[in-house]
Order: structure tokens, then sequence, then C-alpha cells
């Protein structure tokens, strides 16, 4: 009676984190494309999603050490210092529900996952090519050839949103792609390149493909090497070491950084000017990022490895970093080689992009505590 007990207290559990995931993956995603959702709905969404979560915390809160537990509340309290020293808040809700999927099959988190994203995409796309919504085009400086949001807010958006969703699909795919799904991805790739522009969402749709070929060879093994190990475990330090020490070394351009930086359109440059007159504060500080767009001159740092130090500060990137390791170490100690490939693929695409911490993009942040498996 006992067990069965505990088995619904867990099936109730599940569902209520899951139908609680739902509500706010819907709200956030929402929010990056031009559909206007009205205020009182929004402000609804948001309090029933607080409300919500804070009764799933306190329905797994006596699962966890008293450790695990300080580190949590201590973590909270710097995660409510940054932002109160940079001005946003918007990340304090996903660390709750990363601390909440505790015990949630990962597989089904980015099950509903994919099914919200491709919904709203699915929608959006027809709204705006049959005129409910606007097709915006875009034309990045001197370019005369458009870049369509297909009724996302910008292009890039739209291209992440397809990367994410892929991403997605080769995860619930167990990393088994069949001949339609490289055509499919192939397709997608141009499809991007071709109305967005977007070239680091096009590779990195491509290197899935790469990386499922990289996965078939060593999804059997027992054991890897130590070197393989330890570049699946800390890829995402690799990623942010890599973007920093670029940015820090174009204070005496190379002709080499010149060229990478024309390559990326900026992004090092502008993060260079980032960090060299602002720099990084502990808790993060107020930084005003003016994209296209805006009417201003162009200053949106775009590499999730440069804003969050500079914008979240050096103890929110800690925590970040410490959340991915965490989830690469916990995946490989299960075996699970497959996640960390995963992992680097985010990494990978969060050196040129700002989306790391977005819950409307990026949904593998919650596989630090849910059940994820080991390979087959």
């Amino acid at each position: 009676m006992i067990n069965n007990d505990c088995v619904m207290s867990q099936i109730k559990g599940e569902t209520l984190f899951l139908f609680t995931f739902s509500i706010y993956l819907f709200y956030v995603v929402m929010n990056t494309t031009i559909w206007e959702m009205p205020p009182l709905f929004a402000y609804f969404l948001r309090v029933l999603t607080v409300i919500l979560i804070v009764i799933r915390l306190f329905w797994v809160i006596n699962t966890y050490t008293l450790k695990e537990l300080l580190l949590f509340c201590t973590c909270l309290l710097i995660l409510f210092i940054t932002a109160y020293s940079c001005g946003y808040s918007t990340f304090i809700i996903p660390f709750v529900f990363i601390v909440t999927a505790k015990n949630i099959k990962f597989k089904k988190i980015v099950r509903i996952y994919f099914l919200i994203e491709l919904t709203i995409l699915l929608i959006t796309v027809f709204a705006s090519s049959v005129g409910i919504l606007e097709n915006v085009a875009h034309y990045r400086g001197l370019d005369d050839i458009p870049r369509y949001s297909f009724g996302y807010v910008y292009p890039t958006d739209f291209a992440s949103h397809i990367f994410y969703l892929l991403l997605a699909w080769y995860y619930l795919r167990e990393g088994k792609l069949a001949l339609k799904d490289y055509i499919l991805y192939l397709g997608m790739s141009y499809f991007i390149f071709h109305n967005c522009h977007a070239r680091l969402d096009s590779i990195c749709v491509l290197l899935i493909i790469f990386t499922s070929f990289f996965y078939w060879k060593i999804k059997k093994r027992t054991t890897l090497n130590k070197l393989t190990s330890f570049v699946l475990t800390y890829s995402v330090s690799f990623a942010a070491l890599i973007m920093l020490g670029v940015t820090y070394a174009y204070s005496n351009p190379t002709l080499f950084l010149v060229a990478l930086d024309y390559i990326l359109t900026g992004r090092i440059s502008l993060g260079y000017r980032a960090l060299s007159e602002d720099g990084m504060k502990i808790f993060g500080q107020h930084y005003v990022q003016k994209g296209s767009g805006t009417g201003d001159e162009y200053n949106f740092i775009d590499s999730s490895f440069l804003l969050i130090p500079i914008i979240y500060g050096i103890s929110f990137f800690v925590i970040m970093l410490f959340v991915l390791i965490h989830i690469c170490k916990k995946s490989l100690d299960k075996k699970n080689y497959f996640f960390p490939l995963i992992i680097i693929l985010v990494a990978i695409h969060s050196m040129v992009s700002h989306h790391l911490i977005e819950f409307a993009y990026n949904p593998f942040f919650l596989g630090a505590f849910s059940c994820v498996k080991h390979n087959k």
C-alpha cells in the first residue's frame, strides 16, 4: 500500500511539473514571436507559473539532502542579488524549474518542449505566410539581401528555434537518424541559410549530422578514454574560454582576429568593447543592449559566454558552468555518452548566440537533476 502511495505521489508530482513547464514554455516562446498576447492573459500565465512551481518546490524539497538544499539556497541568494544588480530577473524561475525537475523523466520534458515549440512555430510561420502576421525582412549592414523572420522578432531568433527543435528531435530519436532525418536536416540547414542568412544555425544543424556519426562509433563502448571523457565533461568550459580568450586578445588584433571578427559579423569587436569599457562584475551590472531595428548604433553582445559574465556577473557565470558540467558528469557516470554530445552542440551554438540560458530555446538545462537514462 505504501509503494502504491509513493507511485501515485510521483505521478501527481510529475504531472504538476510537466503542466507548469508547459504553461511557462508557451509564455516564453510566444514572447519571441510578434504575436501580441493580451496583457491580462500574459500576467495570468506568469502568476500561475509562480504559484504552481512553488507548490512543486515544496513537493520535491524533502528529496534533497541538507547539503544540496544549502547549495540551492546559496545559488538562489546569488541570483536575487544578480537580479537586483543587472535589472533582469527572468532567470530565477528557470533556476527553480531546474531544481524541481528531480525524478522527472527528461525525455518527457523534451517531448513536451518539442510539441509546444513545433506547434507555435508552424502556426506562426503559416500566419506570416498568409498575411495574418508580418513576415518582416531585415537587412544587415550594406547588404541588400532580405533576411526574413517568419513571424518571429528577428531572423536569427527564428533560426535558433529551428536549431533547438532539430536538436530536441535528435535527442528524442536517441541519436538514431534515418535517411529521411538526414534529408530533413540538410533541407532545414539550406532553408535557414537561404531565407534568414543565419550561418551559425545552418552550420550547427549540419554539426548534428556529424555528431550522429560520432555517437554511432562510441555508443557501444563500456568505457571511454580519459581524453574523450574530459572533453565531453568540460566542453562548455572550453567554449567559454575560447570566446573569452579571443575577445581579450582583440586588444591587439592580428589579421586572423580581424578576419574572424568579420566572419562573425563583429561579435568579437563588440564583445571586446563591452569588456574594455564595462568589464565583468561579481554580481552583474545594468547594460543596455541595442539590436537592429532600434534606430541606434548596433551594440549587442551575441555570444552567451560574453553576455552572461558581463551582464549577469561572474558568480552567475560560474553557477551556469557548474550546472552544465554537472549534467555531463552525471550522464557519463550513467554510461550515457549521448547527452554530453548534445551539450557540446549547445556550447558551440552559444559561442555566437545569446540563447544559452533562455528556456524559450534551450531546454537541456533541465537535465541537471531529472532522470537521464544510460545508453541502450
